[in-house]
């Protein structure tokens, strides 16, 4: 289990009103909790790691990706794509590589599908730079399909050279 460390500063007094409503309500009526640290950074610190730590959502990540049927493979192996998820919010971060020549293309073209459980409730979008003057739309659609869509080069749509690197990092709700 994680924790969090908030120094040693010890001096002063910290009054804290927690919310049961989890700041959704009206302030002058939540139903709130008052605590007071009289060493705030050590008192809030234990009182962090007991109670607001081990209820937080639950987190994993996953170092796998299918890559089945792509014209697409990792940039480098030792730097696999990583989805990270914490409650339902998943983070994929990546750099790929094409292993031929793409023709462009107005339709998606499959890079690979994430592991269950990381794809987006909806598919989504983002535009990425891969070099100077090229640009890209990365989409990961509900499936968990991550694609390229309309590679430019010099604000133009453009085949994919073979062994180009395509960085990317999306962060979105789960399905």
């Amino acid at each position: 289990m994680e924790t969090f460390d908030y120094g040693n500063f010890n001096q002063g007094n910290l009054d804290i009103a927690f919310s049961a409503t989890k700041g959704y309500g009206n302030p002058a009526t939540e139903d709130l909790t008052r605590k007071q640290f009289s060493y705030p950074l050590k008192e809030l610190k234990d009182f962090v790691n007991t109670n607001v730590v081990p209820n937080l959502a639950e987190s994993s990540e996953s170092d796998e990706a299918d890559f089945s049927g792509s014209s697409f493979e990792l940039y480098n192996v030792e730097n696999p794509i990583r989805s990270m998820k914490c409650g339902k919010v998943i983070n994929v971060t990546g750099v790929v590589r094409s292993k031929e020549i793409i023709p462009a293309s107005p339709n998606p073209i499959f890079i690979c599908k994430l592991p269950d459980g990381y794809a987006p409730k909806y598919a989504q979008r983002a535009l990425m730079q891969s070099g100077e003057g090229e640009w890209w739309g990365c989409l990961i659609e509900a499936s968990g399909n991550v694609n390229v869509v309309r590679f430019t080069k010099n604000n133009a749509n453009a085949d994919i050279p073979a062994n180009h690197w395509f960085m990317f990092s999306m962060t979105y709700i789960g399905g």
